[in-house]
């Protein structure tokens, strides 16, 4: 559920990025004291009807929800 996936944001440190697309940026982070992957999305600016921030935020939905269900000592959280 979102309520899941929600972070409490003055928890969160982000680190140094280690990947980026398009649209998106991916960070090192601590929460919690324990290591994550931080992902920041930007839609861009001229996404009028809101089509490309729909599509991103479903394929993110569809990311959190895999990575989430995957459990590897080399896959953080």
């Amino acid at each position: 559920t979102a309520e899941e996936w929600t972070v409490d944001l003055p928890k969160l440190f982000l680190g140094v990025r280690f990947a980026y697309g398009a649209h998106s940026r991916l960070y090192h982070g601590m929460y919690n004291e324990e290591p994550v992957a931080a992902k920041i999305i930007r839609v861009p600016d001229d996404d009028e009807n809101g089509n490309m921030a729909y599509r991103l935020e479903n394929q993110f939905i569809r990311e959190v929800s895999l990575w989430s269900r995957l459990h590897h000592q080399n896959v953080i959280k």
